[in-house]
């Protein structure tokens, strides 16, 4: 699956290649990162998520960027190409990017190393288009894009009476403050209380709420999983309580 370029009005691979329009909307990370491995782009994302961003740098093309200019706004996307999926970062525009104190309190209900997945840019998604799709699954979802339990309770036709069961076995202050942060097409769905910041991580398969799992370690257990996802380009055959 090639990356077709020709859809973009500006194809930036090195520094020199993007222009002041662009520098605006874009982090000097990500700038001064053209033309190296994304573990050199986003260094804390590579300590962070060191198998993940081993299986990209493995499977994947240098990241370059790709801008499309709609009316007067230019809109950046960080791609990388490969040979059946291409992959995406959604990138945050530079005016929006959080930094120390405002970060940390944006992502206060992560596990630590699952910051890095929104510091730069807001996760990231495969997909046979040579475009970024804004919904996507088997990846982590955008910062905004999570899902609220009664939004995933819809999209997947659970009953309402599992899900207050659901809420109460794990000592949820309010349903309100639950999300689904990851949801795969081989019915993996992982959920944290944001109400309680306390970094914990439930593991649902196939909307099976009463067999819930706390997961001992999310960051790495995620991190396994983003990298056999990368490798393999499917969801399936991942343990996530092994």
């Amino acid at each position: 699956m090639m990356l077709d370029k020709d859809g973009y009005d500006l194809v930036c691979t090195s520094a020199v290649d993007v222009r002041e329009a662009q520098r605006a909307r874009l982090n000097s990370v990500v700038i001064d990162g053209l033309s190296a491995s994304v573990g050199e782009m986003f260094r804390g994302f590579a300590a962070s998520f060191p198998h993940t961003v081993a299986a990209i740098e493995r499977k994947y093309a240098v990241a370059i960027v790709l801008c499309r200019r709609f009316q007067d706004t230019w809109i950046a996307s960080l791609a990388a190409e490969g040979r059946a999926l291409n992959l995406f970062f959604y990138l945050i525009p530079e005016t929006l990017v959080a930094e120390g104190a405002e970060f940390e309190r944006k992502c206060a209900m992560l596990p630590p190393r699952w910051k890095e997945l929104y510091r730069y840019f807001n996760s990231f998604m495969l997909t046979e288009d040579s475009y970024l799709s804004i919904d996507w699954t088997n990846t982590p979802f955008s910062y905004s894009g999570r899902l609220s339990i009664e939004r995933y309770r819809v999209l997947r036709g659970v009953k309402k009476a599992v899900m207050r069961g659901f809420v109460k076995s794990i000592q949820a202050n309010s349903e309100h403050y639950l999300r689904c942060w990851l949801l795969t097409d081989a019915g993996d769905a992982l959920f944290l209380d944001e109400g309680k910041c306390d970094g914990k991580v439930y593991h649902v398969k196939n909307d099976d709420f009463a067999d819930y799992r706390l997961l001992e370690d999310p960051e790495t257990v995620l991190d396994n999983y983003l990298a056999h996802y990368v490798t393999t380009q499917s969801p399936e055959g991942f343990d996530f309580r092994t």
